[in-house]
């Protein structure tokens, strides 16, 4: 799947400060349930290669992180492929 990263906003349909009922209902599938290497405030997609993370149990999204399956677009560029600084 293709993610556009708008920055400080969103990332293809999942906008920054959406609650976590709000992201479930949005994706096309449940998070994972053994997905704690990430910490307790993370879901993980495996299928669509995500997580989102959030502040608190209940809090809203603060950050997303993609997986090799995805796309992440910023630009109009693919960015999987640049490494890490």
């Amino acid at each position: 799947m293709d993610y556009v990263i708008e920055p400080y906003e969103s990332v293809g349909p999942i906008k920054l400060s959406m609650t976590k009922e709000e992201i479930r209902c949005l994706m096309p599938e449940k998070p994972a349930n053994d997905h704690y290497f990430r910490g307790p405030y993370t879901d993980f997609f495996v299928k669509s290669g995500l997580f989102a993370y959030y502040i608190g149990e209940n809090g809203v999204c603060e950050a997303i992180e993609f997986s090799q399956q995805t796309t992440a677009i910023f630009q109009e560029k693919h960015i999987n492929s640049v490494p890490f600084i």
